[in-house]
């Protein structure tokens, strides 16, 4: 079976000429996309409905996290990311199963429901219009932000491949860990919203050193 990573590298993502000013929301929990980055999403039911129609149409839509669950109108953060959908399946008894692949953030002007009941919202791309434009930026210090990265996850048990880790470049690396670390909510958001790489490298380093500092301090209390 061919590995999802491998499949978006001979299907490259094709950015659109222009951003529709108006999408489909998707509410996600306790996860963030960052432009350039893949989220794999198995869907719950509450977003099969949005997802099939953004599917049957431009495959794109508003991947936004949920602030507050209310039950039937969820409060959602007011920043997000386009995304469009990559890959898709399902079976006759799994879950479907979707890659999205990150676009360009956006502001929420205006939330409504549509007529079908999908959640939608009006959107400015304006505060992030650089995202889809290839950085090629490297944090400073790059020796030192390893370093956290490598006593954030002894701490925490995880074992990546190293080698692949060392190999990977700054901006895809940082996107990657600012959507795998199981950080809360707003810490997610906080990295969604930062404006350049830099501080999205200071503030991932900020949010790894407090999670050490709470895991030796909840160690130190056991013993």
């Amino acid at each position: 079976m061919t590995h999802w990573r491998e499949m978006l590298r001979k299907k490259p993502l094709k950015v659109p000429d222009s951003f529709p000013d108006e999408v489909i929301l998707l509410e996600i929990d306790d996860a963030v996309l960052l432009p350039k980055g893949q989220l794999p999403l198995t869907l719950e039911l509450k977003q099969r409905s949005p997802f099939f129609k953004a599917l049957s149409g431009d495959r794109l839509m508003g991947v936004v996290q949920v602030q507050k669950a209310f039950s039937g109108n969820p409060t959602l953060f007011k920043t997000g990311c386009l995304a469009r959908i990559v890959a898709f399946s399902e079976g006759d008894e799994a879950a479907p199963f979707t890659i999205l692949s990150g676009l360009v953030r956006f502001r929420i002007m205006d939330e409504f429901l549509g007529i079908d009941g999908v959640r939608r919202a009006k959107v400015t791309y304006e505060p992030y219009s650089f995202d889809h434009i290839e950085e090629g930026t490297e944090v400073v210090n790059r020796d030192a932000f390893i370093e956290t990265i490598q006593g954030y996850c002894a701490l925490l048990d995880l074992h990546p491949n190293w080698e692949e880790v060392l190999k990977t470049p700054d901006e895809i690396l940082i996107s990657a860990l600012s959507m795998m670390c199981p950080f809360e909510a707003h810490e997610k958001q906080a990295l969604l919203e930062t404006a350049t790489l830099q501080d999205r490298a200071n503030v991932l380093t900020a949010l790894m050193e407090l999670a050490c500092l709470k895991k030796q301090n909840h160690l130190g209390q056991i013993h």
